[in-house]
């Protein structure tokens, strides 16, 4: 019973960690955008051979901003863009430079499923290696 409740302690700090670290950027950010404000941006570049990423360009107070993000999540799909194309654009009141292209509820959906499968499986990955490479690890484990 103690080993489980070791690898359990430790595999719940590992995941704590790990997901805290995974959603310190995008999640965070697009939880404060969910307060946003709503526009329309523009489609200004496609990158296809580059994560599909799409570049888009709104205005904010007469001020031209921009950010790179993903097709869809309340827009069309990234074979459906096209340079010039209108797509809706998400901007936080506090900082307009902070944005995001599509909905931030479905990007948010989108951004939670790769987190918990790593914070689940690397904490594994990681106490299994460790036991089964350093020897104090192990001793501490089965004691």
């Amino acid at each position: 019973m103690k080993l489980v409740l070791k690898i359990g302690v430790v595999w719940l700090i590992g995941a704590v960690v790990f997901a805290s670290f995974l959603s310190y950027d995008n999640l965070i950010s697009l939880l404060r955008l969910r307060n946003g404000v709503r526009t329309i941006g523009t489609v200004t570049a496609l990158e296809p051979n580059n994560h599909r990423a799409v570049h888009y360009a709104y205005i904010v107070a007469g001020v031209n901003r921009s950010g790179v993000g993903m097709a869809g999540y309340g827009n069309p799909g990234f074979g459906a863009l096209s340079v010039g194309r209108e797509v809706v654009v998400y901007y936080s009141r506090a900082n307009p430079n902070e944005s995001c292209v599509g909905i931030p509820d479905e990007l948010i959906t989108n951004e939670i499923p790769p987190i918990v499968g790593a914070a689940v499986t690397f904490p594994i990955m990681i106490i299994s290696a460790f036991a089964w490479r350093k020897d104090r690890f192990r001793r501490w484990l089965l004691s």
